[in-house]
C-alpha cells in the first residue's frame, strides 16, 4: 500500500500542518479555491480526518457560491452559533463576490478598450464602496478585517493617494475596526505610523485612563471615554492585568495580536520567541504585532490591552 504524502495547506502566507492551524488561520477565499480544486479533500485525506473529508466531500461543487461556502464554514466552524455562521457565511459571499465583479470589469475594460479616465473613476468608486461599508459594518470586525486586506491586495494605489483622508473619515465616524485593522495590516500600517498627525489623533483615540467621580481610573477607553461592560468593542478587544510576581505567564498562545497599550508595570514578550522583551516605551503608539503573549505584571492594576488579529 502506497505512503500517504503529508503537505502543508498555505492560507494566506501561512502554512498549516493539522487541522487547528486551518482553524486558526481559516480563510475563505483560500479553502474555496483549495475545495473547488479538490486540493482540500486530498489534504483531509492524507490528514487522515476522514469524518471532515467525507463532510467536505458531500458538498457539491455546482451549489451557488453562498452554498458551498455557508457548507465549508458549518465544518470548520462547527462549534460557532448558527446564526453566526450564517453571518459570516454572508459577509465572505459578499467580499468574494466583489473581488470577482471587480476581475470582471477590468476584463471587459481590457476587452473594450475603454478610456482610461473610466477605468479610474471605476477603480476609486469600488474603493469607495469598500470604505462607506467598512463604517456602515463598524461593529463587525471580521467584516472589516477581510475588507482592508482587499484594500492591501487590490486598491494600495487608492489608499496611498487618500489614507489621510480615509483616517480622518473613519475617526469622525468613530470606526474603531477600521483604523485598528490598518494597523493589524503589514500593507497598510505604515502609511499610518509615518503620519506625525494620525499618530498623534490615536494618542488621543486611545486612551488608558478616563475621568471619573473626581479621579482618573485606571481602566481602557477610547476617546476618553469609558467602555461598558456589554461594548461590542470589549467583545474583541481584551484588557489583561495581573501581579505574576517577577515571573511571565501566558495570555495567548497561538494567535497574533496587536497590541494597543501597556501600563509602565508590565512587560511582555511574543509566545512563539520569548527572546526579546517589550516595556511600555516599545509598546505604547507602535501598534506591535505579537505572535501571542506571555506577560509580566508588577500589580493587579498593570493592565495591557490588545486584540487578536
Amino acid at each position: 500500500m502506497l505512503k500517504r504524502i503529508k503537505f502543508n495547506l498555505l492560507l494566506g502566507n501561512k502554512y498549516c500542518k493539522n487541522l487547528e492551524d486551518v482553524k486558526n488561520n481559516f480563510n475563505i477565499h483560500d479553502i474555496l479555491d483549495y475545495f473547488d480544486k479538490g486540493i482540500l479533500e486530498k489534504w483531509l485525506t492524507a490528514q487522515n480526518l476522514n469524518d471532515v473529508n467525507e463532510k467536505v466531500s458531500a458538498i457539491d461543487k455546482n451549489a451557488d457560491i453562498y452554498k458551498k461556502v455557508n457548507s465549508l464554514m458549518e465544518i470548520f466552524y462547527e462549534d460557532e452559533d448558527e446564526n453566526n455562521i450564517k453571518e459570516m457565511s454572508k459577509e465572505a459571499t459578499y467580499m468574494i463576490e466583489f473581488e470577482n465583479k471587480r476581475k470582471d470589469d477590468l476584463e471587459v475594460f481590457s476587452k473594450n478598450d475603454f478610456k482610461e479616465k473610466e477605468v479610474i473613476d471605476n477603480y476609486f468608486k469600488n474603493y469607495e464602496d469598500i470604505v462607506n461599508l467598512i463604517i456602515e459594518k463598524k461593529e463587525d470586525y471580521e467584516f472589516i478585517k477581510e475588507s482592508v486586506k482587499n484594500i492591501s491586495d487590490n486598491f494600495m494605489n487608492a489608499f496611498e493617494y487618500n489614507y489621510f483622508n480615509l483616517f480622518e473619515k473613519l475617526s469622525s465616524n468613530e470606526c474603531i475596526f477600521g483604523m485598528l485593522s490598518i494597523f493589524a495590516n503589514e500593507s497598510t500600517k505604515k502609511y499610518f505610523l509615518n503620519s506625525e498627525n494620525i499618530m498623534k489623533a490615536m494618542d488621543n483615540i486611545i486612551t488608558h485612563s478616563y475621568y471619573h467621580s473626581g479621579s482618573y481610573v485606571y481602566k481602557f477607553g477610547l476617546y476618553g471615554k469609558e467602555l461598558e461592560e456589554n461594548s461590542y468593542l470589549l467583545n474583541k478587544l481584551k484588557i489583561h492585568s495581573q501581579d505574576t510576581k517577577k515571573h511571565f505567564s501566558t495570555v495567548v498562545e497561538n494567535k497574533k495580536c496587536l497590541i494597543l497599550h501597556m501600563e509602565s508595570g508590565c512587560n511582555v514578550t511574543s509566545f512563539k520567541d520569548k527572546s526579546k522583551e517589550y516595556s511600555y516605551t516599545d509598546i505604547n503608539n507602535k501598534f506591535l504585532i505579537l505572535d501571542g503573549i506571555t506577560y509580566m505584571g508588577s500589580s493587579e492594576s498593570a493592565q495591557l490591552v490588545y486584540m487578536e488579529i
